[in-house]
């Protein structure tokens, strides 16, 4: 059985970019191309497997802890290849996230 930490899910479904969220209703909101680290204490495990993503889009919930843990998350991405962005959005998370909102981020990938 391997822990639920060391995975993300929704990782099945992402192709070469990907949004990154907290909790898997998240992820589902979005659709295909998200994946979630459930919850904001993410592993250095879930980092190893977002750094083969081309592109890693986080957005974690809009609350200072979660977008504190976003931006360190970000920097541990930094030295591998690709582009990894932080995105703080009007809604409380994506889950509760406009149509319009989440067309911005879907964009983005």
């Amino acid at each position: 059985e391997v822990p639920h930490k060391e995975l993300l899910f929704g990782e099945d479904l992402a192709r070469n970019s990907t949004v990154v969220v907290e909790g898997p209703i998240d992820a589902i909101s979005f659709g295909v191309g998200a994946v979630a680290t459930f919850g904001i204490a993410w592993t250095a495990a879930q980092a190893m497997r977002l750094s083969r993503f081309a592109v890693r889009v986080i957005v974690f919930d809009n609350e200072w802890k979660a977008q504190e843990r976003a931006r360190e998350l970000a920097d541990q991405l930094e030295c591998y290849p690709g582009r990894t962005l932080v995105v703080e959005i009007d809604a409380e998370d994506v889950g509760s996230a406009s149509e319009k909102e989440l067309a911005a981020l879907r964009r983005l990938l």
